[in-house]
């Protein structure tokens, strides 16, 4: 399967649950918390649907409407108790189905994230919030045509929807070869996240995503600019430090780079992306034993980067000039399977880090069996 490229990020932590009154109610407590939620005054709503449900603890609108303000209070444990409730009370309601759909979402549950939310669709097919929500699921499991269709929809019923023109920005991004992104994808989704921020230029993950794009473009002055606006809207997005990082590592800021990677870390330390390009500027800067520190949390956290962690290490084995590390550290990557791959081949053969080893006769035998395929 496609695997998403990392350093983007663009929506897929972010699920948007517009909550939407499934009936018009008459109740005070009912009226009064719905005027809270759209102040998003959300402890004051959460007081008056507890207040509404003291009367029927079992009420399934008084349960999807504080589920929903729960889930917008971050406490989603407690949320999915109260809309996995209201949905098996009524069955039908196609909002009860997007909440806890948006929710199964956030979880990871994907096929029943989508089951709930087609299901939804299916009701209301002009519903933009539910195609929204629908369209994160399918990025999330890297459908990006699909995903794209359902943004592309949302625009084509109101073309003043910054979110559907960030995610279908998103959605082009990631529907093609992430190793080798054409000019016009890129461009196209700078145009979507353009437009995104024209009608909402508060809108700080569009910027984001911008400048991204503008990095995969080797426009480095752009990205630079947009990073920074979006780090000054959302200072404790850490995906902004992690990308300010490869911007001022390309424009060869190594210190500046360093100190945006750590506060990256500092914000979220779970990230392996973070710790594998924070390596491979360390080894620019000849740091060779933090990027070792660096390439192996990376190996510790994700399996997925074992691999090319694995053959990082060689090469850093290999400015060590320390032929025995570096022979260890091949095998064991071409044991992981990075290897495999043509482009993963062709860049070992290519990369300069192992020129100095390359004069060595028994280094090229090691060389030779790591790239010979069974």
């Amino acid at each position: 399967m496609k695997k998403l490229l990392t350093s983007i990020y663009f929506l897929l932590c972010t699920w948007v649950l517009l909550a939407q009154n499934p009936e018009t109610s008459t109740n005070p407590w009912l009226q009064t918390g719905q005027l809270y939620f759209g102040q998003k005054n959300y402890t004051l709503a959460l007081n008056a649907f507890n207040q509404y449900l003291k009367k029927d603890p079992l009420d399934w609108e008084g349960l999807y409407w504080r589920g929903v303000v729960l889930s917008k209070m971050g406490r989603y444990n407690e949320a999915f108790t109260d809309l996995e409730l209201a949905h098996k009370l009524n069955p039908k309601s196609a909002h009860a189905m997007n909440a806890l759909g948006s929710l199964f979402d956030y979880f990871g549950e994907y096929e029943k994230a989508l089951t709930l939310l087609d299901k939804a669709v299916g009701i209301e097919p002009d519903n933009t919030t539910f195609l929204n929500n629908r369209g994160m699921v399918l990025l999330h499991i890297e459908k990006f045509n699909a995903a794209f269709l359902d943004f592309d929809h949302i625009i084509r019923l109101d073309t003043t929807d910054a979110t559907a023109y960030n995610n279908r920005g998103t959605a082009r991004f990631n529907n093609q070869s992430l190793e080798n992104p054409s000019v016009e994808d890129l461009r196209r989704a700078e145009q979507d996240f353009s437009k995104a921020i024209e009608i909402n230029p508060q809108f700080s993950m569009a910027y984001r995503n911008r400048g991204v794009v503008h990095m995969h473009l080797n426009e480095l002055t752009e990205a630079y600019q947009d990073l920074l606006i979006a780090k000054r809207l959302e200072p404790m997005d850490d995906r902004v430090y992690f990308n300010l990082g490869k911007v001022y590592s390309k424009m060869q800021k190594y210190d500046l780079a360093i100190a945006s990677f750590n506060e990256a870390e500092k914000i979220a330390n779970y990230y392996a992306e973070t710790y594998m390009e924070r390596g491979l500027t360390h080894l620019l800067m000849k740091n060779y034993e933090s990027a070792k520190i660096d390439f192996n949390k990376a190996i510790n956290l994700d399996e997925e980067k074992k691999p090319r962690c694995l053959y990082y290490l060689a090469k850093t084995y290999a400015l060590q000039n320390n032929i025995e590390e570096t022979e260890l550290y091949l095998k064991k990557a071409k044991k992981a399977g990075f290897f495999k791959e043509f482009v993963n081949r062709n860049e070992f053969i290519t990369d300069t880090a192992f020129d100095e080893l390359e004069k060595d006769p028994a280094f090229m035998k090691i060389r030779n069996e790591v790239l010979k395929i069974k």
